[in-house]
């Protein structure tokens, strides 16, 4: 169940975290390192995953009672929250005239590469003779 607890499919994921909250109904109780890679998974980028995750957790502290999650709370963070709340905390607030100025140039940016793609596709357009033009045709008497 730790394998398929860390699988790359969401839905292998959210099954685990599913069977850990039937054995907590079961049996009240759980495996520690399963229930510390089920906590990881509250960060989940799938929503369903995340979901699941919840309502294990809303079991565990009824079980287990409100002094879990105060030990919980004191638990150094796991890497992978640490990085995101480091990556959170080291963006830094623009002012509104650097975000008006990039919005203009990232505008020009985009102005200018439609214009040279339709640039290049008339090229080819033209070199493959998709397009005739006037020139290429002979003139009808």
């Amino acid at each position: 169940m730790l394998k398929f607890l860390r699988h790359e499919e969401w839905s292998c994921r959210k099954n685990c975290v599913d069977i850990a909250y039937a054995l907590l109904v079961i049996n009240q109780t759980i495996n520690e390192n399963i229930h510390s890679i089920v906590r990881e998974l509250k960060y989940d980028k799938i929503k369903h995953v995340r979901d699941s995750v919840n309502n294990y957790e809303k079991l565990y502290e009824q079980i287990f009672g409100k002094e879990v999650k105060e030990m919980q709370k004191s638990q150094i963070p796991s890497i992978r929250t640490a990085k995101i709340k480091s990556d959170y905390s080291n963006k830094k607030a623009k002012s509104p005239l650097q975000e008006e100025e990039r919005e203009k140039s990232n505008e020009l940016d985009k102005t200018a590469k439609i214009k040279q793609k339709n640039e290049n596709f008339f090229k080819n357009a033209k070199n493959s003779n998709v397009i005739k033009t006037n020139e290429d045709q002979p003139a009808k008497e």
